[in-house]
């Protein structure tokens, strides 16, 4: 990879395949500064014609900070900084330039999510779409439906046209799911969960109407088929094979308990039992009758089975009349709304008139963790790159289709296999970053075997999921081919180990038992507990933390759990506004703040409201001098200064060190944030109540605890020993399905051939998706993996079946 820079000439495409610890954030960087060196002159321009886009935030930062820290050794000229010049070719003074550039307008340091970079496209395009440019995106979906769903509840009691609606709905879900009990909202809500968020991706109206009458209809044709058949074998004195007589004398009963296995059968001849007349005679025209029956069955399986699914879409089509009502109210948009509105903008409008709305023009694109992009997202990014390369601009695409994880989120691993293909007007480069440089060399040797087995025995694997299609082994062949890392020069003498466990009934107890052992020679940060859910996040925590082991978990890394963060909050509230005795009081109160707690508390019990700040500026303290003079400064002082003022003042990153992660990512959120949103006090604390729910630490070394979190989040991180206790995992249950022309069916045997043919593609997606999350979670490892499967032979349990047949034929484990 070092060298690749000379082969590349204006306009280019360059595909990096990384693995699992394959330093590509590194190469990003290079990739980077290398585009620096190559620009004309150090200008703002030139500075926001490079795009670098990431898939979290956390990656976003991570980037930004490698970039700084690339720039600032160039300019110390340390070992790093030369090793960097010779690579990048860009020079000491280039770099301090840049590096001032950055620091002075940092908000131009087009570092950023991709998903914030395409709403900020949005948000530019706004007035052109009929939205008004406040709105905010909105990600958490689930959030919102929940929203609508209580809304429905809550109006169907005082419409008699909802309520009758909902009222059909529960009759033919109890009647589909055979819910028993009281409380079946739960059930309920989660269906329509899932019908609401398919019927939410079309955009196209869909046929509401219960077309009964069609079913009756096919049912009635059904049997008159089945009736002719029967006389016809009857008449000409043969007998059917098993319990095929029963299918065409109740065709519907005998298929709705699944016996659909003749329907592979090409002649009625087949069905037969032998006799003398069965060689002679001719079946051509009963067989006629057969194929109608067969089709006109298919047919009745797919009315039945969209029939299943319209009561659902009835509610969620209101659901979505509701959606129009609350984006309104709250000034929010959905991602699946903006990104389809910008798509279909994007394609009306020519790049002259664009680039005048954004006013600005990008050149250059590097895209990391490319696997995880969807097709409507290339979509809108393809018109922007092909106009840069047609401009002798550049596209650094970075990804690795088998960490490919969010397929449940549309994101589509092919596009990484094939979207040059869609950027002919450039030189194309591919090129594999072959070491690894996470890992021991005994878990990237059990690394390379166990997912080598991918590749090189599709057969036993489509054998284990039950498919049968050529299309699913030459997926895995090409996403797990050519995988195999090698160690790096400082990791070669590193030492690690893997070890399977059975699960037996007390697996919770040799669990701690041994967590405990390890904790004896390591300290608690080095470990991470990856699980699937966040149930099982929960129950972990709830085990570690009856057992006294400290534990860090995602919900407890969102940064207004910091008590520190709380307090710089409250300080900022005060300030804003110190005639609020409660603003006033909640600060006091906080463990940042020196003053006494029953000083303040005894007196403020004796003032009247509102003269608590009038009674403290009387105290001759030095902590109260020091917030007069905040609050007198407020005005004058960024929101970015008064935070470093109390920092220092109360020297808080040496009084609280176990917070000084989360002091630091605030204060790297506050720079980072559009200035429109600081430019002062109030503004920043309306900001922060939209986003703080979602501003998390990621997993930081400096608090000392165990790591939960499921794999999804630990995906991009690294830990030196991680344990995976809850390997039991299935292949999920399809219950919905979006065919290919948008209808959409409920899941339940027997299947009408559009229906099956659908099935299994998304059954495919899914097994991908889980081999990708497996190699995800066994990847993360720097030293030692421990991991848990059940003791069974049964195929039911498709994992823990997969992964005895590959220690059984590759012997990779120690256990």
């Amino acid at each position: 990879m070092d060298n690749i820079f000379e082969e590349l000439n204006f306009p280019f495409v360059l595909k990096l395949r990384a693995s699992a610890g394959a330093g590509k954030t590194y190469q990003l960087m290079i990739a980077y500064l290398w585009l620096l060196s190559k620009q004309k002159r150090v200008s703002l321009d030139s500075l926001k014609s490079i795009v670098a886009l990431t898939f979290t935030n956390q990656a976003t930062f991570e980037m930004k900070h490698r970039i700084l820290q690339g720039l600032k050794d160039i300019v110390l000229e340390n070992d790093k900084g030369k090793a960097l010049v010779k690579v990048t070719g860009l020079i000491p003074s280039q770099a301090k330039k840049w590096l001032d550039l950055i620091l002075d307008r940092y908000f131009c340091f087009q570092v950023k999510t991709l998903d914030s970079f395409l709403f900020n496209l949005f948000r530019l395009l706004s007035l052109e779409l009929g939205f008004p440019p406040t709105l905010k995106p909105e990600f958490n979906e689930e959030f919102v439906l929940n929203q609508l769903i209580d809304r429905l509840w809550r109006i169907s009691l005082q419409d008699d046209n909802i309520q009758q609606v909902v009222s059909s709905l529960v009759d033919v879900f109890l009647e589909i799911e055979q819910v028993h009990g009281f409380n079946i909202e739960n059930k309920l809500k989660s269906r329509l969960r899932e019908v609401f968020f398919e019927l939410y991706k079309i955009k196209k109206d869909i046929n509401l109407n219960f077309d009964v009458d069609s079913l009756k209809y096919q049912e009635k044709r059904i049997k008159e088929l089945g009736n002719k058949i029967l006389n016809w074998v009857d008449e000409v004195g043969l007998e059917f094979k098993y319990s095929w007589r029963k299918a065409f004398l109740d065709p519907i009963g005998y298929f709705n308990s699944d016996k659909s296995s003749f329907l592979n059968k090409e002649s009625i001849k087949e069905m037969c039992r032998a006799n003398k007349n069965k060689d002679v005679l001719d079946f051509s025209k009963i067989d006629k009758y057969f194929f109608r029956f067969k089709k006109e069955l298919d047919t009745y399986f797919y009315l039945k089975a969209d029939l299943k699914v319209k009561p659902y879409i009835q509610i969620c089509s209101i659901l979505k009349d509701f959606l129009a009502d609350y984006s309104r109210e709250e000034g929010i948009v959905l991602p699946n709304d903006w990104m389809y509105l910008l798509e279909q903008k994007i394609k009306e409008l020519d790049i002259p008139t664009i680039f005048a709305f954004l006013g600005e023009r990008w050149k250059h694109f590097l895209i990391d963790e490319f696997q995880d992009t969807s097709n409507i997202q290339w979509n809108i990014l393809k018109f922007f790159i092909q106009n840069s390369l047609a401009e002798g601009g550049s596209v650094f695409l970075v990804g690795d289709q088998k960490q490919s994880i969010y397929m449940w989120r549309d994101a589509d691993p092919e596009l990484f296999l094939n979207c040059h293909r869609e950027l002919p007007n450039a030189d194309f480069h591919e090129d594999t970053l072959k070491y690894n440089w996470r890992s021991s060399p005994y878990i990237i040797d059990f690394n390379n075997k166990v997912f080598s087995f991918f590749s090189s025995a599709t057969n036993e694997i489509a054998s284990i999921f039950k498919l049968e299609n050529n299309r699913f082994q030459s997926k895995l062949k090409d996403y797990f081919s050519s995988l195999e890392q090698s160690v790096c020069e400082k990791n070669k003498n590193l030492k690690g180990k893997v070890k399977r466990f059975f699960k037996q009934e007390d697996w919770e107890q040799d669990f701690l038992r041994l967590l405990n052992n390890i904790l004896e020679n390591n300290e608690l940060s080095d470990i991470a507990i990856l699980v699937r859910s966040n149930e099982q996040a929960k129950e972990i925590s709830s085990l570690l933390l009856a057992a006294n082991i400290p534990v860090i978990s995602e919900n407890n890394l969102v940064l207004e759990a910091s008590f520190v963060i709380k307090g710089l909050i409250n300080f900022l509230r005060f300030v804003d506004d110190p005639m609020d005795d409660e603003k006033v009081l909640s600060f006091c109160l906080t463990p940042i703040c020196p003053l006494e707690n029953e000083f303040i508390l005894k007196n403020y019990r004796e003032l009247e409201k509102g003269l608590l700040w009038d009674w403290l500026k009387k105290q001759d303290l030095e902590e109260v001098a020091f917030l007069k003079y905040c609050v007198q400064k407020s005005a004058f002082l960024s929101v970015y200064e008064l935070i470093l003022e109390i920092v220092k003042e109360y020297s808080l990153k040496t009084k609280f060190p176990d917070h000084l992660a989360f002091l630091n990512r605030f204060l790297e959120l506050i720079i980072s944030l559009p200035k429109t949103k600081v430019l002062n006090i109030c503004m920043f604390l309306k900001e922060w109540q939209i986003i703080k729910e979602k501003q998390k630490l990621g997993c930081s070394e400096h608090i000392d605890a165990v790591r939960v979190m499921t794999i999804h989040a630990a995906k991009g991180l690294e830990f030196d020993i991680v344990f995976l206790p809850f390997l039991d995992w299935n292949i999920p249950r399809l219950n919905i399905l979006v065919l290919e022309d948008g209808s959409i069916v409920r899941v339940k045997k027997p299947y009408s051939a559009n229906i099956a043919s659908k099935l299994e593609q998304e059954k495919e997606k899914h097994i991908l998706e889980t081999l990708n999350l497996l190699y995800v979670a066994f990847t993360r490892a720097k030293r030692e993996l421990y991991y848990w499967v059940e003791d069974s032979d049964k195929r039911k349990k498709n994992i823990p079946f997969l992964l005895k047949i590959i220690e059984e034929t590759i012997g990779c484990n120690n256990a």
